[in-house]
C-alpha cells in the first residue's frame, strides 16, 4: 500500500511539474486590437454563403436530380 501511494504521489508530482513547465503564453490584454482584426464586411460574408449555396445546388442537381429523373423518379418542391 505504501508503494502504491509513493508511485501515485510521484506521478502527480511529475504531472504538476510538466504542467508548470509547459504553460502557454498569456493572452494579449489589448482587446481593441483583437476586435479590430475580427471585423468582417457582412456583404462579403453573404456573397460567400451565396456562392457556396449555388455550388451545392448545382452539384445536387447534376449528381442526384438529373440521374434520378432519367431513371423515372419525380422531383418537386412539395
Amino acid at each position: 500500500m505504501i508503494t502504491f501511494r509513493f508511485i501515485l504521489s510521484g506521478v502527480f508530482s511529475c504531472l504538476a511539474i510538466f504542467l508548470f513547465v509547459t504553460v502557454s503564453a498569456p493572452l494579449p490584454e489589448d482587446r481593441q486590437v483583437a476586435s479590430i482584426q475580427r471585423q468582417v464586411n457582412v456583404a462579403h460574408v453573404f456573397t460567400a454563403v451565396n456562392a457556396v449555396n449555388q455550388a451545392a445546388r448545382q452539384i445536387y442537381t447534376s449528381r442526384i436530380v438529373g440521374p434520378r429523373k432519367k431513371a423515372g423518379l419525380g422531383f418537386g418542391e412539395d
